[in-house]
């Protein structure tokens, strides 16, 4: 049985994102242990650039914020599932955030085996967009 995180980039509650997050939980719930976040529920400064975190002993960020809440469950996460849909095919602020973050030392104490994107190129989310999030979800 492996972990599985998703996280969720839409602050809309109930709408095509949580749709495209319930159809590949659907599909992976029989073998996986699974939990979903939502990513604006969190405060997440972003990524400026500084590299601060490289040159201290603990890699840690020296902003404030909810990322390391977010990181700790990185920490138990064996799939990461990026649950990108965007009317305009392109990522929701909060998620660009958390993303830009993961570009940081900290990132190594992740034991991610396996990464996927579950991304909505234009428009509605269809029934077939839905089919596939639950495929994928079974090949996990």
């Amino acid at each position: 049985m492996s972990r599985i995180l998703i996280l969720t980039g839409s602050p809309g509650k109930n709408g095509s994102t949580d749709n495209l997050a319930a159809s590949f939980i659907r599909g992976a719930i029989a073998h996986n242990d699974i939990e979903v976040v939502s990513v604006s529920d969190y405060k997440v400064n972003p990524y400026i650039g500084c590299n601060y975190s490289f040159s201290r002993v603990k890699t840690e960020c020296f902003q404030t914020g909810e990322v390391g809440k977010i990181y700790e469950k990185l920490k138990k996460t064996d799939i990461l599932v990026i649950d990108n849909s965007d009317k305009n095919s392109e990522s929701d602020s909060h998620l660009k955030a958390i993303m830009n973050r993961f570009n940081r030392s900290s990132q190594k104490s992740f034991p991610l085996k396996k990464l996927n994107l579950m991304s909505e190129i234009k428009g509605r989310i269809t029934e077939d967009d839905l089919k596939k999030a639950y495929e994928l979800g079974k090949t996990i």
